[in-house]
């Protein structure tokens, strides 16, 4: 059985931590179902980016964090109530509002308004795909590639079709780099973020060096991928 369940709530100790002290009113969007439940084990696990328990080829673990990221953007808290053979419930809080636009504080969701065309390239496919589904949410048109030297060929026929391109550094043929590289030397304002594991100095001068404006430190989630939008627009 699934049930679908609405409400408001005003009371502070109706409200999950972090949320009581902010004296505001929220709807508290529940679902809530009779299955097997969730180990306890795992509930803390269940909204990390690439975290799934099912087998490898049957999912990429990243719906529940994309969940995750559009609820906090909202200003709002998600939370999970489960145990095994006793089912599971997932709450989230929206904050209302008295119908002014005013008393929206839009710091959080701005980048929602932003348009532009994104080409993505990493080599890994679920890595690529967080980052197509993240974009969109955000607003933007997003092209992924998992081939560097492709993505190179995609450039060349068309510079301008691009306003930002998120590269990987390691990848197989050309890395991050020298994919920037190359594209810097057919259009030296193009706009590029590096994404590596590495937290190597060395990396970071040579990107710089380039023209390359920001660098995006793996294990990549939301909020770092926001934060290096804001600074490559701003």
């Amino acid at each position: 059985t699934i049930e679908v369940l609405l409400a408001t709530v005003e009371e502070a100790n109706e409200l999950p931590p972090g949320l009581e002290a902010t004296k505001r009113k929220y709807l508290k969007l529940s679902v809530r179902d009779t299955g097997v439940g969730i180990p306890v084990e795992l509930h803390e696990r269940i909204f990390e980016p690439f975290f799934t328990t099912r087998e490898p080829g049957q999912g990429t673990g990243l719906g529940l964090s994309v969940v995750y990221g559009i609820v906090k953007q909202l200003q709002g808290e998600i939370t999970l109530k489960s145990s095994e053979n006793h089912g599971t419930t997932v709450s989230v809080f929206f904050p209302t509002t008295n119908g002014s636009a005013a008393d929206i504080d839009t710091s959080e969701v701005a980048l929602n308004h932003l348009e532009g065309t994104i080409l993505v390239v990493d080599d890994e496919p679920a890595l690529s795909n967080f980052y197509k589904i993240a974009l969109e949410i955000l607003g933007f048109s997003v092209v992924t590639l998992n081939d560097s030297q492709q993505a190179m060929k995609v450039f060349e026929s068309n510079p301008e079709l691009f306003d930002l391109i998120l590269t990987d550094q390691t990848m197989p043929g050309l890395t991050g780099t020298e994919l920037s590289k190359r594209i810097l030397a057919i259009k030296p304002d193009q706009l590029i973020i590096l994404s590596t594991g590495r937290g190597d100095d060395q990396i970071e001068i040579e990107a710089r060096s380039l023209g390359i404006k920001e660098i995006l430190y793996k294990p990549v989630n939301l909020k770092a991928l926001k934060e290096s939008l804001k600074k490559i627009f701003d």
